[in-house]
């Protein structure tokens, strides 16, 4: 099997979208405190990408990194944002 690397193309790019998953996910985190008896709010699973409740464990960690990182980063490959080595 062949070692392949991303190459980050565009700098600025990188540096938006971990501004933008550290934001995601301490939204996130806020969640884990969410007060269900409170009315005037909406449910967690209305704040996340995936849809799913986040209790904070790991496996919620990994399902909204996924649904957070995927897409951009494949949007990204196609604009040539970043690219792959061989």
């Amino acid at each position: 099997m062949s070692k392949s690397k991303f190459v980050i193309e565009d700098l600025e790019w990188a540096q938006q979208l971990e501004r933008e998953y550290e934001e995601y996910i301490a939204s996130c985190e806020e969640m884990v405190d969410y007060d269900l008896d409170d009315e005037r709010l909406t449910t967690p699973e209305d704040d996340t990408l995936s849809g799913q409740p986040f209790c904070g464990c790991t496996t919620c960690y990994t399902r909204e990194q996924l649904f957070f990182l995927i897409p951009r980063i494949l949007e990204a490959y196609k604009q040539g944002k970043l690219s792959i080595e061989e």
